[in-house]
């Protein structure tokens, strides 16, 4: 029932919050796995092949000239094959993925002139806004947001004290006013709060990847240890993952392991693997293994447990 709620219904992210609460309704979210691309991607090239479409005419189907004549019995298919996610979702993944102007490289100066001379005519109707720059609405979206947007206010580089310490009170209060800061929305507001100085990605990263550490070590800085590593290594062997797309890193913390943000996370993992020769031809599972038979003959020495904050700490 879920899956075919999933598959044809388009609802708005507000409606699959509802229907998570009170339905009880599993959905997944975050990037799409290897194992889901290759899903969509096979779909797609079925459908092709049984309509006896040219690439054009797929192109068609997948953007059409107006927006509201979307093939709902098209994208209903293609998200069949892809359980738990919903048909917004995977509409938003292949035509991100399949737009023509994917890949464009790096924003130069001029583009970012005329990003903010299209958003000062034409307001945040990204799409307009697409056409004009020749960038997808998403990058130009994104890329107003974290880089053009308060340019004459925004600091790059080294956080002051001052700064972090803004930062903290102010995430302090915001999840203190009931905020998830899981939402873009979230960090606009943080941004907004410090004055525009630091943009919402600034923010996050400083928070996910620093503060949010420290403040649960009352202050001090915790360094990565061997056990952190063995844990890391023990949490993602149980989830027999069959690629590392397949992970989702915001879900390995518990309550007496959670200091590292799902970002450390990833980078800690990639650091790990790049300790087994000739790993990137290997797969998942045999990297897992491989390191773990490198934990057990390398008997460790003592390492104190890394401090971590939990319900019981709080008392």
């Amino acid at each position: 029932m879920n899956a075919e709620i999933l598959a044809t219904k388009w609802m708005t992210p507000q409606e699959l919050k509802r229907m998570v609460a009170k339905d009880g309704l599993i959905i997944k979210k975050g990037r799409f796995s290897a194992t889901e691309s290759f899903s969509v991607n096979d779909a797609i090239e079925e459908y092709q092949r049984a309509s006896s479409f040219a690439d054009a005419e797929l192109r068609a189907v997948i953007f059409p000239v107006n927006e509201r004549d979307k093939d709902t019995a098209f994208w209903g298919r293609i998200a069949k094959v892809v359980p738990r996610r919903s048909i917004s979702s995977v509409y938003h993944y292949v035509r991100r993925k399949r737009h023509p102007l994917k890949h464009k490289g790096a924003w130069g100066a001029w583009e970012d002139e005329l990003l903010e001379q299209s958003v000062a005519t034409h307001g945040k109707a990204w799409k307009v806004i697409s056409d004009l720059v020749g960038r997808t609405a998403e990058d130009c979206r994104d890329r107003y947001r974290n880089c053009v947007s308060q340019k004459e206010t925004r600091v790059v580089g080294t956080w002051a004290e001052e700064e972090e310490q803004l930062l903290a009170h102010i995430v302090t209060d915001m999840t203190d006013e009931g905020r998830g800061i899981d939402s873009d929305f979230f960090w606009d507001e943080a941004s907004r709060r410090m004055g525009g100085r630091r943009g919402r990605q600034q923010c996050r990263n400083k928070w996910m990847d620093c503060l949010s550490k420290k403040m649960k070590c009352a202050g001090t800085n915790p360094k990565w240890s061997p056990r952190d590593a063995s844990i890391l290594l023990c949490k993602i062997d149980l989830l027999q993952a069959k690629d590392d797309s397949e992970i989702d890193w915001k879900l390995l913390h518990d309550p007496d392991w959670n200091l590292w943000s799902p970002h450390l996370l990833q980078r800690r993992w990639l650091t790990m693997k790049k300790s087994i020769h000739k790993w990137q031809s290997m797969p998942h599972q045999s990297i897992v293994d491989q390191l773990r038979i490198q934990q057990l003959a390398i008997p460790p020495p003592f390492y104190p447990p890394t401090p971590s904050f939990s319900a019981s700490s709080k008392s």
